[in-house]
């Protein structure tokens, strides 16, 4: 099982655990983990979902599964979508006469 790093502005978790874990003030600390761990469980596009997407698929049922996306590239035959999260994990897929035809995914 892949271990995950949960980072918020570029820090992991455990740093910020660490760094605050000395300070006097247990509010901050309990208030840092809160928001720390709130920004990446609100992942929104997932491996769950990723996984669900099969190539062939119409880009209208791969929409249907994460949304509308942000197009990134379009030429007559392919198009390029691409959804990210807040924590820069994303997703991307190319489509060929509107099927997918290459997915991939990176920081999950």
């Amino acid at each position: 099982m892949k271990n995950h790093k949960f980072t918020v502005f570029g820090i992991d978790v455990s740093s910020l655990l660490s760094i605050l874990a000395n300070s006097s003030d247990r509010l901050l600390v309990v208030i840092a983990i809160v928001f720390a761990i709130g920004l990446n469980y609100k992942r929104q596009y997932t491996l769950v979902k990723y996984e669900r997407l099969t190539l062939g698929m119409p880009l209208v049922a791969v929409q249907a599964i994460l949304d509308a996306g942000t197009e990134t590239k379009h030429n007559t035959t392919n198009r390029v979508f691409i959804w990210k999260n807040l924590d820069g994990s994303k997703i991307t897929a190319t489509f060929t006469n509107g099927k997918l035809t290459h997915k991939e995914q990176t920081g999950f």
